[in-house]
Parts: structure tokens; sequence; C-alpha cells
């Protein structure tokens, strides 16, 4: 299950979900899971192919870098791989790129989008049936009757699945993308009152929420700093509904539970839940996603099932673990061979444009690693050479680096950030931002709100960090495949 738009930094989610907080401690839970493009399309693209943006070209939403450049094909992703193993595969709900494209390697496909989407009053559904049937339709009701709240009709849709390859002796793979708890979802009817009574104004203001002193970070956010401050106080009152909206998604997890109980199946069925990217509400001041901060990229991710030790690992994960965790975990091989060159992000051509690849990224290897050893170890030095660092990136939606009205996005212009590289690891952060070529370095441990950019509230002190890690990033943005760390 992959949640849309959920952070792990500022918001306790698991307050909202009784079931799923339940689980937490049969499981694996990764405090630092990174999503590495933390804007939609991108994220879900890494975490089906298991490859990071500068080897899928997926920066952002549209245009020259969202997902129609895609550099690879779907037929490589995880999924294909599974049904080709002798698995029924099922997606339901939001899609990495356009709802109306049918991807290769599902049983059954249920891909969601239209006018009303996250707003949960209606669906356009573009799907093929167990059987291959294929249709298009636009569905207003669930079985919790009255108008749709889209959680509801996956929640249906997933049973129905379940339903369908109950006497099947093959194993199954189910992915369930809702779109809680993107705005402007709201809680389902049946859960509004407790929603608003529990959580209405009680958002944390965190050290970093509408930071009062931004003069340490780059021009972009010091020149915008007033306006993007009068965004602020919608995150208070988004709250309250982005909870609630988590309230279905956690009966819909509780109704897969009793089924698979019922069909004997629960205790031989691995769960993986977790979120495309993270939310900022309000910290830096800001109200979204893309950033290079650790609301934005630090994402749940909860593991369990047979063989899958209880425990806490605190090691840099990502969501392109994701694939080759799956596989491995299914008991298939991943092959994995020499890699080449992939794709990058220049420091020195403004707005970050691609650097074409000697030769095109192996279509079987993968970004990331199997998280197995860690899951059956229940151990933070399972995997005794895990990385120590995670490059994270997000190319603009605007013309203008993101920080003039002037650019694509018109009126919501405000919304959007400039393109930048980032590279995080245990310790520290470093962020590039390639339209000014101004920088940011973070120590995490004695500051984990990014409240200070060391190279400005200490000049001249950080120059060797910064270059230390300036370097390495720029080594591992051009890195594909096993040599990616």
């Amino acid at each position: 299950l992959v949640f849309d738009d959920e952070d792990i930094v500022n918001s306790p989610f698991l307050d909202a979900m009784a079931v799923l907080s339940s689980f937490k401690s049969s499981g694996a839970w990764f405090t630092t899971c990174i999503s590495p493009t933390p804007i939609s399309s991108p994220a879900r693209c890494t975490l089906l192919t298991g490859r990071l943006a500068h080897n899928t070209g997926v920066y952002t939403l549209s245009g020259n870098y969202g997902p129609g450049n895609f550099q690879g094909s779907m037929a490589d992703a995880f999924p294909a791989k599974l049904q080709n193993a002798g698995y029924t595969t099922g997606f339901i709900g939001k899609p990495w790129g356009a709802t109306t494209s049918i991807d290769p390697g599902w049983s059954f496909w249920s891909a969601w989008g239209g006018s009303n989407f996250y707003t949960g009053t209606s669906v356009d559904v573009t799907e093929v049936s167990l059987a291959g049937k294929s249709s298009s339709y636009t569905q207003t009701t669930s079985s919790y009757g009255g108008s749709i709240i889209t959680t509801d009709f996956m929640s249906d849709k997933a049973y129905a699945f379940l339903q369908a390859t109950a006497s099947n002796t093959n194993p199954f793979f189910l992915l369930l993308t809702p779109t809680a708890p993107h705005l402007p979802l709201p809680p389902a009817t049946r859960h509004q009152a407790y929603a608003q009574a529990t959580w209405q104004g009680q958002l944390d203001h965190t050290p970093n929420y509408n930071e009062p002193d931004v003069s340490d970070k780059s021009n972009w956010l010091i020149s915008q700093a007033a306006t993007r401050s009068e965004s602020v106080p919608y995150a208070d009152q988004e709250y309250w509904w982005r909870m609630g909206s988590l309230m279905a998604v956690d009966e819909m997890i509780g109704r897969i539970r009793d089924t698979l109980v019922a069909q004997g199946k629960w205790a031989n069925t691995v769960l993986i839940v977790t979120s495309d990217h993270g939310y900022n509400l309000g910290s830096h001041r800001l109200i979204h996603k893309m950033a290079p901060y650790d609301e934005s990229i630090r994402i749940p991710l909860l593991i369990m099932g047979p063989g899958i030790q209880p425990c806490v690992i605190n090691r840099i994960v990502g969501s392109h673990d994701l694939a080759p965790t799956i596989l491995d975990l299914a008991g298939i091989a991943a092959p994995i061979p020499a890699a080449p060159k992939g794709l990058g992000l220049s420091r020195d051509d403004g707005i970050g444009q691609r650097l074409l690849a000697t030769a095109p990224v192996p279509t079987d290897s993968f970004d990331g690693k199997s998280l197995v050893p860690f899951l059956r170890s229940g151990s933070n030095s399972g995997a005794p050479f895990w990385r120590h660092s995670i490059i994270t990136a997000y190319v603009t939606g605007g013309v203008n680096a993101g920080y003039q009205p002037s650019g694509t996005l018109g009126a919501a212009w405000k919304l959007d950030i400039p393109t930048y590289t980032s590279i995080r690891t245990d310790t520290n952060k470093y962020v590039y931002w390639s339209a000014t070529g101004e920088e940011e370095v973070y120590d995490l441990v004695n500051d984990p709100y990014e409240n200070y950019n060391l190279l400005k509230t200490y000049p001249g002190t950080y120059t060797a960090l910064r270059a230390t890690l300036a370097a390495r990033m720029n080594v591992e943005v051009a890195l594909a495949g096993p040599n990616c760390p």
C-alpha cells in the first residue's frame, strides 16, 4: 500500500490508524526511508522500477522531465517479473503516469483519475479484468452508499480481487495506491465529526514551522519568505482532513486482513506500507512536497510477514529498494548486469539539463538493493556494507527555476521550487540549487529540523565538509545499477 503525500517527520499518521498501528510491533519499521524524487510520478516510477530519477529521466510531473520522458519500459518493472514467475498481479488506484494507459505486468488493472479524483466524489476508471476484458467508466458509489469516498471504492475493489483469487494455487501481488491523505480529500462522512474533534488545530508546530528566520536559506526562499508564509496557515486548516482521510484507509487494511484470515492466507502474506513522498505542512514556510528537506523526502516504511523479524531499522533506505526487496521475498532472482554511466544533472547548466548517457541503462538493473538482510536479521547490522548516503533530486515545473510567477505553473507558481540535486548521509545533508549555484549544508544530528545552513551560519568553517559532500553527490548522480551505493 502506497499513501499519497504522507510524511514521517511531522504527521503522526498512526494515530488515525488503529489497525496499522497494531501491526507495527510485528514488523520491520524503517525510520529513515527516503523518497529520492519527492513528487508523485517520479516517486512512483522509482518505486516500480527500482531506479533513481537520473536513470529514469522522470524528475517532475510533465514536460521534458515528466513521465512521458521515461527512459525504459514498465515491462522491466518488478510487477512484470512477478507475473512472469506465476503471480496473479493486481493494481488499484493512482498510477505513475497517464491514467488511461495500461502498463504491462498486471493480471488486473484499475487505474483512476478524473477531475473529482482528489475530492473523493467520483473517479474515472480504466480497467482490465482478470478475464482480460477492458472497460472505462465513471464510478460514483461504493458499498458504503451515498457519495463515494475513493478509498471505500478501493476497499471494494481489493475485496473483489481477493475473493476472485481465493481458490488460486498461484500466489498474488496486490498494489493499492489511495489518494489519502492528498488534499483536498476529506474524511469519509462517518469519520468527519471524530476527525474534526480530534485533530482540528492540533498540527504540531515543529521548530521549523513557518521558519522565522530564513536568512540562511537560498535566495529563492529568502525573496519569497512573506509570500510563502501567507500559505502556511492552510497547513493547519488541512491537517484534520488529512488525518481523518486515513481512517478509511485503516478500515480497508482491516478488511483485507480479515478477508485473508478467512481464506487462510494471512499468515503467509507480506504486507508493505509506504508513501510516494513526504509533505512539508508549513516547515520552512512550505506547504507541499518536492523540497530537499526531510519533511518532503522521509517517508514511512513498514514491512511485515512470515520470516520478517520485528525490529526498528535506522539505516538509510529508499523507494528504489522496494523492487529488489519484493522480488527477493518472492524468491525470484533479479539479474543485475554491469551498468554504464546513467543520467545526471550538470552543476553548471542552469536548470539541470540531462546529460545523455553513453549507453542506455540495462533494463534489468536496479539502483536499489534488497532489504531482506535487515528483515531476516532484525538488525541494523544485517547488511554490513549498506549505503551511508542517498541522492535526491527535483526539476521544477516552471521555466524560471520555480520562483517567479511567469513560470508555466501560472497562479500556482508559489507552490513550486527550483531545480536541485542533494545528497543525504547518516549525519549531514548537502543541497545544490542549479539555477543560482547556491548551496546548503546541514548537521542532521544536532539540527534535525534543518534550521541552520552551516555555510551561512558559520561562514568558512565547513568548506571541507561541503567539498566532500558535493564530490560524493556528483559521483552518485552518475551511477546506475550495481554501481549505486
